[in-house]
């Protein structure tokens, strides 16, 4: 092979490693927002079933006191006032318990989904790392091998190619 050959065939490898690069950072940008996308709509259908159970129960428990309000009130007045009294206290809690509950369960999706999103980026920042020294190496051997088709220009023709 002569000169112009192997330039060539040089120039080709770099062409298809940065191609290569491209497609693989790419594919990976790609994925990551796939899956991000997939966790997103998995917390949201948890939420809306949360949302959907607690609102379901939450009439269930109002239409029943209702009813035992309506059957009660003409005999017992004074009795289902404290009844009311206690059945708002306990709902509340009930829903203060559960707003906690809903609440521990976004936080802890939370840590996760920014725990996975650390990683990721870790991961990225090793790739990047990874890259750039792969690239200081061959900038490096690139600068040898152009040393030396210098030092051959100048020995096989007599004159520097500057």
């Amino acid at each position: 092979m002569n000169d112009a050959q192997i330039w060539t065939m040089i120039g080709a490898f770099t062409a298809l490693m940065f191609g290569m690069l491209t497609v693989v950072s790419t594919l990976f940008v790609r994925v990551v927002r796939a899956e991000i996308g997939g966790l997103r709509h998995e917390v949201l259908a948890e939420i809306g079933v949360l949302r959907s159970e607690f609102r379901g129960e939450l009439r269930a428990e109002i239409s029943g006191v209702r009813g035992e309000i309506g059957a009660l009130r003409s005999e017992f007045r004074g009795e289902l006032r404290s009844e009311i009294g206690e059945l708002r206290g306990e709902i509340r809690s009930e829903i203060g318990e559960l707003r906690g509950e809903v609440r521990a369960e976004i936080a802890e999706l939370r840590g996760e989904v920014r725990g996975e999103i650390g990683e990721l980026g870790g991961g990225i920042a090793g790739l990047r790392g990874e890259m750039n020294a792969r690239f200081d190496t061959m900038d490096s051997q690139l600068k040898g091998l152009d040393v030396e088709v210098h030092a051959l220009v100048k020995h096989t023709f007599g004159y520097d190619r500057d």
